[in-house]
């Protein structure tokens, strides 16, 4: 098969082009703006479409105006935005700035099966939980705590604590005193 001639069309304000070649593949139709705002749709070597949008500012979608209104009582999933790749990855990237997600609930759900299924939240810096009511930590198995330096647990009001087995040991009585016998008994490393 011959390879399509590149074409294109333009006026003051925009330009259309279609059948030239990039990195990201053989443009079938792009649009550039006298701002050079652009969006095109290229066909790569998988015979599979891609969609690319790029502008020089800002980029924002205003949706939902005419659904209805969930109120407190809503539990239907409005969708009035939706990103759904079948397979591959979604990223969200800002390199010199912040991702801000703000609604009136938040839900991050992991439900591979096997070996995926996790949240992980990683932070150069401070990693900041508050809640204005409850925090809930609840493990199936095992909820491990590790501090390299200090740290502080501090209540104002009533503390419960429920175990089935203890164990309080200073690091010199765990690694070299009478508990670290027992430790080593019933296999626990410290």
């Amino acid at each position: 098969m011959k390879p399509k001639i590149p074409e294109g069309f333009s006026t003051e304000n925009y330009r259309i082009d279609s059948g030239d070649q990039n990195r990201y593949g053989v443009n079938e139709y792009s649009v550039t703006t006298g701002t050079s705002a652009r969006f095109a749709h290229y066909k790569n070597n998988q015979d599979n479409g891609k969609w690319i949008l790029s502008t020089p500012g800002s980029s924002v979608e205003v949706l939902g105006q005419a659904m209805k209104a969930k109120g407190n009582e809503g539990t239907t999933s409005q969708r009035a935005k939706e990103i759904f790749a079948k397979h591959g990855d979604i990223y969200l990237e800002a390199p010199d700035g912040e991702i801000v997600l703000r609604a009136k609930n938040i839900r991050l759900v992991a439900d591979g099966g096997g070996d995926d299924g996790d949240v992980t939240i990683n932070a150069n810096h401070i990693l900041n939980l508050k809640a204005n009511h409850d925090v809930r930590v609840t493990s199936d198995n095992t909820i491990a705590m590790t501090a390299a330096k200090d740290m502080n647990l501090i209540v104002q009001g009533f503390y419960e604590l429920k175990y089935g087995f203890a164990m309080a040991a200073s690091h010199a009585d765990s690694n070299f005193g009478a508990a670290s016998t027992i430790l080593n008994a019933i296999g626990l490393k410290v």
